[in-house]
C-alpha cells in the first residue's frame, strides 16, 4: 500500500477488512428466493460489492414484497446454479485456478509476467 500511498507511511491503520473471495463459476452476481423454504439470497459481487450489494438488495426487497422492478429482466438473475465436480477435483481446480492468479500477479507486481500462469487463469476463471 505504501508504494502506492506513500505519504501515509507514518499513519497508523487501525482497521482492516479481510476474508475468503467467493466466486460465483459464471464470474455474475444473482439474488433469488428458494421456493420451497423461503429463504432469500444475493451475492457473487466479484469486485462489484458496494453497487452490487446496494441495487441488488433493493431488487430482492422489491420481489420480496411483490413490487415489479427491472432488475427482474437482467438475464444473469435468471440462471441455474450447477453443481461443483466430485472432491478432490473440485478442490483441485479452485487451487490451480487461485496459484495461477497468485503467480501472475507476483510477476505483475515485479514488473514481469508469467504468460503461462495468467493463460491458465484467465482460461479457467474467464466469463
Amino acid at each position: 500500500m505504501l508504494s502506492l500511498l506513500p505519504q501515509l507511511a507514518e499513519t497508523p491503520i487501525a482497521h482492516r477488512w479481510g476474508g475468503p473471495l467467493g466466486v460465483p463459476r459464471d464470474w455474475r452476481p444473482a439474488y433469488g428466493i428458494d421456493q420451497r423454504t423461503g429463504i432469500s439470497f444475493l451475492g457473487g459481487y466479484v469486485g462489484e460489492g458496494v453497487a452490487g450489494s446496494h441495487l441488488l438488495a433493493h431488487g430482492l426487497a422489491d420481489r420480496l414484497l411483490g413490487v415489479p422492478n427491472e432488475l427482474e429482466t437482467f438475464p444473469f438473475l435468471h440462471k441455474e446454479f450447477p453443481n461443483w465436480e466430485p472432491e478432490p477435483l473440485r478442490w483441485l481446480g479452485v487451487s490451480l485456478v487461485r496459484r495461477m492468479a497468485e503467480l501472475a500477479d507476483e510477476a505483475e507486481f515485479s514488473g514481469g509476467r508469467n504468460p503461462l500462469a495468467a493463460g491458465i487463469f484467465t482460461k479457467f476463471s474467464a466469463r
